[in-house]
């Protein structure tokens, strides 16, 4: 079960870090599967340990978002004010998309059969 950690740096790189999480957590998915853990238990720890760096990332990045705007905005002569919708909705968009994209990796990996993956390590 390894705990490496990998870089979150654009979004487009969802796709390729979900595969390659999927992939290298296929021994300790199987191991599990053969333990008694349901896939959609599987499936959601998967996606929570994908999603927790997302979480931290819109943790800092938010409020240095609104304090940018909002210094941006203080050197036009009309200001407009800044909306919570608009980062309300940022954060369920990101969320969002990280999900979708991880779920459809995990819920294959989670349903494969745990012997063919364990046979192969």
């Amino acid at each position: 079960m390894s705990n490496e950690r990998l870089p979150y740096k654009y979004p487009p790189c969802y796709y390729a870090v979900s595969t390659f999480t999927a992939q290298c957590r296929t021994r300790e998915i199987g191991i599990r599967k053969v333990m008694g853990c349901s896939s959609t238990r599987l499936t959601g720890r998967l996606a929570w340990d994908f999603c927790k760096p997302v979480f931290i990332a819109l943790a800092i990045a938010i409020p240095l978002a609104y304090i940018a705007a909002n210094q941006v905005i203080q050197h036009f002569a009309a200001r407009i004010p800044l909306e919570w919708i608009t980062f309300g909705l940022v954060p369920l968009i990101t969320i969002a998309i990280a999900l979708i994209t991880v779920s459809g990796h995990t819920i294959k990996a989670a349903q494969t059969n745990p012997v063919k993956a364990l046979k192969h390590e």
